[in-house]
């Protein structure tokens, strides 16, 4: 949850992105943290590294509004 709220500063992108990479090691079906990871990599114009995030969270068993999001993007 700090690295999806993170990922909103500019100046916090990094952390967030560092944050939301340990939580799917973690747990690869952290949803949310592949949206963050992919929301992290569009910013920073890493289309491809985004879309990879992107494709992996859609298919993450939930939360659904996680997923819901991801599949949006693809």
């Amino acid at each position: 949850k700090l690295a999806t709220m993170l990922m909103e500063m500019r100046f916090a992108r990094k952390e967030a992105d560092t944050l939301a990479k340990r939580a799917v090691e973690l747990n690869p079906d952290n949803a949310a943290a592949w949206l963050v990871i992919g929301y992290v990599h569009q910013l920073a114009g890493e289309e491809e590294a985004a879309q990879r995030a992107y494709r992996k969270c859609s298919q993450c068993s939930g939360p659904p509004y996680y997923v819901t999001e991801c599949r949006r993007l693809l």
